[in-house]
């Protein structure tokens, strides 16, 4: 059940990141509500299918965004895996520990990108590379505390609280 919640979370942040969210882009900068599927896969499924769904949102985002190929999809799974070795030494599933992911997430993702298109020969400007990276950084930031908010049935599908319910 849960696999199918994800992938529907998937599919449709995918349509709306391609086509729905340039009506709400803030100095032409949209959330990655890829990203934000990502890291709450990681944080609330199982290892496997945590780092499955990583996989498939970094696919979804490169076949719908200009980047290089394999980087959002590598990048993605870093950071699933990243987070499911934190979730074996903190509890993640803390609303604020959660933001703070999307937050590193996303700027951490931003830095690797330009650097990416740097390598490829296509140089950002600092002043603009900045601006991007601080607004994506803040706006995916405080999508994800809406969506948070907004979307309590997250928390049920805890693999935690699974845990506690088979025992």
């Amino acid at each position: 059940m849960k696999n199918w919640v994800f992938s529907g979370a998937i599919f449709s942040s995918a349509l709306i990141s391609a086509g729905l969210l340039d009506y709400f882009s803030l100095f032409g900068v949209r959330p990655d509500l890829l990203l934000i599927c990502a890291i709450a896969a990681a944080v609330y499924l199982p290892k496997r299918s945590g780092l499955f769904f990583c996989f498939l949102s970094g696919l979804a985002k490169d076949v719908f965004s200009v980047n290089q190929f394999p980087a959002n999809t590598i990048l993605f799974l870093l950071w699933g895996g990243v987070v499911i070795r934190l979730d074996k030494e903190f509890n993640l599933e803390d609303d604020y520990i959660f933001i703070g992911l999307v937050a590193g997430a996303s700027l951490l993702t931003n830095l690797a990108s330009r650097i990416f298109f740097w390598y490829a020969g296509r140089p950002v400007p600092l002043g603009i590379f900045l601006r991007i990276t601080v607004i994506d950084c803040l706006y995916t930031t405080l999508i994800a505390l809406l969506v948070l908010k907004s979307v309590p049935y997250w928390k049920k599908l805890s693999r935690k609280n699974n845990a506690d319910q088979i025992s």
